[in-house]
């Protein structure tokens, strides 16, 4: 009963969209060629990407703050054992030596890229 009630005119007054615009030519594009979900798939995987980077970072700098507290805190405030340490230590400068020369080799590949 309700819905008889209401007044639908409005609505076919409204008409039919223009399919003939340039803005519904450039969705019926996009939606043809797929760059829409192509586009919605790399921003996801660039969001993914940035929350990974962040979180590789975070987790490298807590654990360069942990060894670090024990290198110089007094000997009865460490908790770490000396295999611990020694782990953590290899950990920390692996990843540094990993990313300088990272660093070093991406600059070469800059340098030696073949133009067009």
């Amino acid at each position: 009963m309700e819905s008889s009630k209401r007044d639908f005119g409005r609505i076919r007054e409204s008409g039919i969209p223009d399919l003939h615009s340039s803005k519904a030519k450039a969705e019926a594009r996009a939606f043809k060629n797929d760059s829409f979900n192509t586009f919605r798939r790399d921003k996801a995987l660039y969001s993914v990407s940035i929350v990974v980077i962040w979180s590789i970072f975070l987790v490298t700098a807590l654990l360069l703050l942990v060894w670090l507290w024990h290198l110089l805190a007094p000997a009865t405030w460490q908790w770490l054992t000396e295999e611990q340490s020694k782990d953590l230590s290899g950990l920390i400068t692996t990843g540094i030596l990993g990313g300088v020369i990272g660093k070093y080799f991406d600059s070469i590949a800059a340098i030696i890229k073949p133009t067009k």
